[in-house]
């Protein structure tokens, strides 16, 4: 007995998609003479013609039509029949027919966004927003979106937010899938989005309509202002309180009456300075004055172990180093997540800004401590924050003598308890003092501190772990 033996039967594609009332085509041949027969598992959907090719030459291709009758998928079966059925098998193959006639889409949600409160309702006008965006088919598609073809919207009035990061997630052949942050939106209202049309393709062609996605989140106005305790650094008073911890701290809401000076020196302010991360979030400050429709203020502890100036370790350059790395934690020159939103900008040019009214920055005399003298050529600049000048811890107590400044404006540095401080730094560095902004007018490579010992010394202005800064910013009431 011989064994039949089974043709090689061959189908130019084994899948095709198709718009309703549309047609695809395929080859069908065999390297024996026969007889080719198709069927349709649902007509409904797809049609297959001619029903079969008879008295078909050996390795001869014949053309298949199948028709798109509705959405969906429909398999078509392919039987061989050979000539000589003594000697060869018949052959059944299937071809995978798609009728596609619905467009792609577009969904989205929101996964993620900053908290000011526990309203998950609503958001700060600094936050950050996350979504999720998706584009689906029943068949395989691609997408040309980018960031410029989502559109955002507060209250209806198209806004053009401060951060946009997007980027493409794990998606398959028919999903598509993109997380977008947003956030900076510069007024109030409730957040929605628009994805612009024929961003999304499908096999066939089909392409997406416009999405328009609200939020269900609106933008409202973040009170800056959390609390504030009356500043008593008399001890055994009944409102004693230096750091705003401790138990006989008043609270006052000062902050709300815009008269000057209705906030005192020294006044502790939790303040909401803008989206919540390691740099930004609610701080502690101290009042350093009150002029009224604004205040300035000081960070309660410092940042930072850098040097004042430029690289070559002098105060020519100003202080360089620490508003360059300010800028960078504050905005608008580091990461969008860092920028003090609830601040005001400082725009300065050294050498004539007078600061706080106290005096214009200049170069000090380390022995008198008179500022007459511009030490820097650096030029003007805008900044969130900036460090406190010679001339204002002047006019606020200190003096080149030992615990001549308020408690609170050193405090929290390395050794402040030995020498009058209520407490040491807290954090996993300690420094000897914070930078000031001047200079010295005597020696160039000396600038200003604020040191441990509670008054206003000189320091080396190069790069050292034994001095930080504290930023000095200006906020609205």
């Amino acid at each position: 007995t011989i064994e039949k033996a089974t043709p090689t039967v061959t189908l130019s594609a084994e899948k095709g998609v198709m718009r309703v009332a549309e047609t695809v085509t395929f080859t069908e041949s065999a390297n024996v003479a026969g007889k080719f027969t198709h069927t349709s598992s649902s007509t409904g959907i797809a049609t297959v013609s001619p029903a079969n090719y008879s008295n078909v030459v050996a390795s001869t291709n014949k053309t298949v039509t199948v028709r798109g009758i509705s959405d969906g998928k429909s398999d078509i079966t392919i039987t061989f029949t050979p000539t000589d059925v003594k000697n060869y098998n018949s052959v059944t193959l299937r071809y995978m027919a798609t009728c596609d006639d619905s467009i792609p889409e577009w969904s989205s949600y929101v996964n993620s966004r900053d908290l000011p409160t526990d309203d998950r309702s609503t958001a700060a006008p600094g936050s950050i927003i996350g979504f999720t965006i998706t584009g689906t088919d029943t068949t395989e598609v691609t997408s040309s979106l980018t960031a410029s073809d989502i559109r955002v919207f507060v209250s209806g009035i198209e806004i053009t937010p401060e951060y946009k990061n997007f980027e493409k997630a794990s998606s398959t052949s028919n999903v598509i899938n993109y997380y977008l942050d947003i956030g900076g939106f510069g007024r109030t209202g409730e957040v929605s989005i628009i994805v612009a049309a024929n961003t999304l393709t499908d096999s066939v062609g089909n392409k997406n309509v416009a999405l328009s996605f609200s939020t269900g989140i609106k933008i409202v106005p973040v009170m800056s202002f959390t609390k504030a305790y009356t500043y008593n650094q008399t001890v055994g008073a009944s409102n004693y309180c230096v750091t705003g911890h401790e138990p006989t701290c008043k609270e006052t809401t000062c902050y709300k009456t815009k008269t000057t000076g209705s906030c005192k020196a020294g006044t502790i302010v939790e303040y909401y300075v803008g989206v919540d991360s390691s740099y930004a979030g609610f701080r502690r400050f101290h009042v350093m004055f009150d002029e009224g429709s604004t205040m300035t203020m000081q960070s309660q502890e410092d940042d930072g172990s850098y040097g004042y100036g430029d690289d070559n370790s002098h105060n020519a350059a100003g202080p360089y180093s620490i508003l360059n790395d300010m800028l960078i934690f504050t905005g608008p020159n580091g990461s969008w997540r860092n920028k003090w939103y609830h601040v005001n900008d400082q725009t300065f040019t050294l050498g004539t800004t007078s600061f706080s009214k106290k005096g214009y920055y200049t170069g000090c005399d380390p022995d008198t401590l008179v500022c007459s003298t511009n030490t820097t050529t650096l030029p003007v600049m805008t900044s969130k924050a900036r460090g406190i000048t010679v001339q204002e811890a002047k006019a606020l107590g200190c003096t080149n003598e030992e615990r001549s400044c308020p408690v609170w404006m050193y405090n929290y540095l390395r050794n402040s308890t030995a020498n009058g401080g209520t407490i040491d730094s807290t954090k996993w560095y300690s420094r000897d003092g914070y930078w000031t902004m001047n200079g010295s007018s005597t020696n160039s490579w000396q600038a200003f501190v604020i040191s441990d010992k509670g008054r206003i010394d000189t320091y080396i202005a190069s790069s050292s772990s034994s001095q930080g800064y504290r930023y000095v910013i200006e906020v609205s009431k």
